[in-house]
């Protein structure tokens, strides 16, 4: 089966804003590409051993500070129709797959129509260079299999995110073993993060400092559900787990069977919608009283409007943390400014980790 494969031809600069930005369309799995090499910091989070002969050797190497963000998309064709029931096969590795949503032409290009739209918006305060959008093909099983390379145990705080499919190395697998850290099995599929990304770790940082045992944990765009058992980790009491995409649920799910001495149904509720808006969504998490930690790991905007009178507030009481983070630094006082104008929350802190921001504000 073939794939179509879509790369975005931008900057190191803007990599990360527009990844951010084709998750939020849906987009499921993102491929980038630089000439950077990963830092001796990445290195240690992935857990790995590079040989000095897998490096690179300067042949192929992008044009400095050039980037490639690609995606693939499946349409609807006869062969995909006919793969897709089939059920697994012999060459194709079906023990863990990413949720394939199967698209039409139509949908494609209204797809690439909004990241048309979208480039053109980021352009105006960030470097995206070309901004080009390259079509090719891409056969299935680099695109099943060896994307699984590319995600490793990695180390947060007190935590160690294990992939499913991978193994802990032998220092890991002693510290897990003391009760030095916690271990938490985590699958990513279309969903932003097995805690590679710095966002994650801004919110993880924030969990650690703010939360307290037995505490409940309102988690606005839960995404792969990895705060919310994150912070079960922690010892809060209940999560209740908001998210707009309906495909994250049965991710989410997913990672919560993977992790049964954590999580169940009776501590991590889920919701599907626009917890902005949605009046059922609303009422559902106001069920459950006020929560002392709100987490929400999205984007600038929807932060903005999560700060605003009526929103975030109405699920806090006097002392309630709210941590926010998925900020480009060239939004920080956009999200500072939302908060400030609204007398229920103060701004305690804010946190950078590269280009990102995670933004701390206390209800009053």
């Amino acid at each position: 089966m073939k794939w179509t494969k879509y790369t975005i031809r931008t900057t190191t600069e803007a990599e990360d804003i527009i990844s951010a930005m084709l998750m939020e369309l849906g987009v499921e799995g993102i491929e980038i590409e630089n000439d950077l090499p990963p830092t001796d910091e990445e290195f240690e989070a992935m857990y790995i051993d590079v040989e000095p002969e897998l490096m690179p050797d300067g042949e192929n190497l992008l044009p400095e500070g050039e980037s490639l963000v690609s995606f693939y998309l499946r349409f609807e064709d006869e062969s995909s129709v006919e793969a897709s029931s089939s059920g697994s096969s012999d060459t194709v590795d079906d023990s863990y797959t990413i949720h394939d949503k199967l698209w039409t032409q139509d949908e494609a290009n209204e797809l690439l129509a909004k990241i048309s739209r979208e480039l053109e918006s980021i352009a105006q305060y960030s470097n995206i260079g070309a901004g080009s959008i390259e079509c090719s093909e891409s056969d299935e099983d680099d695109w099943r299999n060896n994307w699984k390379d590319y995600f490793q145990p990695q180390i947060m705080g007190s935590i160690v995110i294990k992939p499913s499919w991978s193994e802990l190395d032998d220092i890991m697998q002693a510290e897990v073993e003391a009760g030095r850290i916690s271990l938490i099995e985590m699958d990513p599929g279309t969903a932003f993060g097995t805690g590679s990304h710095e966002t994650t770790r801004l919110c993880v940082n924030g969990l650690e400092r703010y939360l307290k045992p037995g505490q409940k944990v309102l988690d606005i765009g839960a995404g792969s559900g990895i705060l919310g058992l994150c912070a079960l980790s922690m010892g809060a009491g209940m999560i209740m787990a908001t998210e707009l995409d309906p495909d994250c649920e049965h991710i989410i799910r997913d990672n919560l069977a993977l992790n049964p001495e954590l999580a169940s149904d009776e501590n991590f509720k889920i919701q599907i919608g626009n917890i902005l808006d949605d009046v059922a969504i609303i009422e559902e998490a106001e069920k459950y009283g006020k929560y002392k930690i709100i987490v929400s790991n999205i984007l600038a905007p929807v932060i903005i409007a999560l700060a605003g009178e009526g929103q975030a507030d109405r699920f806090a009481e006097p002392g309630t943390i709210i941590i926010t983070s998925g900020i480009i630094d060239t939004r920080e006082n956009e999200v500072i400014d939302a908060f400030n104008a609204n007398p229920n929350w103060e701004v305690i802190g804010c946190e950078h980790l590269n280009e990102w921001v995670s933004v701390v504000a206390r209800h009053i």
